[in-house]
């Protein structure tokens, strides 16, 4: 298990949460853009 490196200045975010958090969004984002192509080519 990997030991969070915390943001100076900040208390509970980390940078491997962050990281994670901002990949995630960017999946969900291409995943939506899919779909309405998918879904409006059909």
């Amino acid at each position: 298990m990997l030991a969070p490196m915390h943001i100076s200045g900040s208390g509970d975010q980390t940078v491997l949460g962050v990281i994670i958090s901002d990949t995630a969004l960017k999946a969900l984002q291409d995943w939506i853009i899919y779909l309405i192509y998918y879904y409006d080519d059909s």
